[in-house]
């Protein structure tokens, strides 16, 4: 089984990247590795299994805030340049999810646990269900 192990933030950043930012992220410094194999095991038992998922290649990290829906493409624009300014400011910003950035080692935690979530995109956004529950081994 995989292990339970430690993670801390490393960068800042958005969905997509500049232009018109859909999702806020916290990367990853600590324990990105770990969690892309925890992700890659998951998905082998996923098609083995012959349960469909979201194949997009795993990034390590947590989903600060989305975007309003009501932003429109100026608002949006407007919104991720005042974001990467502030990030750029402050010399946080993170090339990519799970490659960490300016400030790592911040926010040290434990994964111990490992949940299998549903997303459903309902009109007040994002619901997400737990469909099952593993602790990780030595957590």
């Amino acid at each position: 089984g995989v292990l339970a192990f430690e993670g801390s933030l490393g960068g800042f950043g958005a969905f997509p990247h500049g232009g018109e930012p859909r999702v806020v992220w916290a990367g990853l410094a600590a324990g990105a590795v770990q969690a892309g194999a925890l992700a890659e095991s998951l998905r082998r038992a996923l098609r083995r299994g012959g349960i469909t998922f979201d194949a997009k290649p795993f990034k390590a990290h947590i989903t600060v805030a989305y975007a309003r829906r009501d932003l429109g493409r100026e608002g949006l624009r407007k919104a991720g340049e005042s974001f990467m300014e502030f990030l750029k400011a402050r010399g946080r910003e993170g090339a990519a999810p799970g490659r960490g950035g300016a400030q790592k080692g911040e926010g040290r935690f434990f994964f111990k646990e490992a949940v299998l979530m549903q997303s459903d995109l309902g009109p007040g956004g994002s619901v997400f269900t737990p469909l099952c529950r593993a602790p990780l081994g030595g957590g």
